[in-house]
């Protein structure tokens, strides 16, 4: 069993970001800023990490969008890991891990971006919904007319593989021994 130390170690954090910094970002199309006097946006609703409102395309006329945010957990104990976020989005959507839906907004409210820290929190620590490799957490998100606009963050957590102590050890003797022989063979 791991440690509760060691289980806290964030492998990955991700965000809307425009750009290639957030981490999550659209299957298609073109990520541009959406604002909107109506969304609660940096000023008021800080997020850790850092997230804007974004859309694909033409924030006034695409009606749904998928974005995505892809994460490696070959270096990870799966057993350990969990996952936590927060979502807005103008207006309906759905969060997914690995096929495996965790949050959803049904029905359109201005609850589903007005406050993402009260309405948008999702997230799980049932590690069977991680996989060992590549994992895929999806938002499939609806816009019901009018201006669209999604944020979101997701952060996962999981205790490193440990690298066997005497692997280093062992790495470094075979380093010194070959050098020893590069050596022997120069004199």
């Amino acid at each position: 069993m791991a440690s509760s130390a060691l289980a806290a170690t964030v492998a990955y954090e991700a965000s809307t970001l425009t750009g290639p910094l957030g981490g999550i970002e659209p299957v298609s199309g073109d990520e541009i800023r959406s604002t909107n006097a109506a969304y609660d946006d940096e000023g008021d609703t800080p997020t850790a990490p850092a997230s804007h409102f974004v859309w694909v395309d033409n924030i006034q006329t695409v009606d749904s969008a998928i974005f995505e945010f892809q994460f490696d957990m070959s270096q990870y104990i799966v057993s350990t890991a969990s996952l936590s976020g927060l979502w807005a989005v103008d207006n309906l959507g759905t969060v997914f891990l690995n096929g495996n839906e965790l949050a959803s907004f049904s029905t359109t409210t201005v609850d589903t971006f007005n406050d993402i820290l009260a309405n948008g929190v999702y997230g799980t620590s049932d590690a069977t919904l991680f996989n060992a490799g590549m994992n895929t957490l999806r938002f499939e998100l609806e816009d019901d007319g009018g201006q669209a606009g999604f944020r979101a963050t997701a952060v996962v957590h999981a205790t490193p593989i440990p690298v066997p102590g005497a692997l280093p050890l062992a790495l470094g003797g075979m380093a010194a021994f070959g050098a020893l022989r590069v050596m022997r063979r120069r004199s």
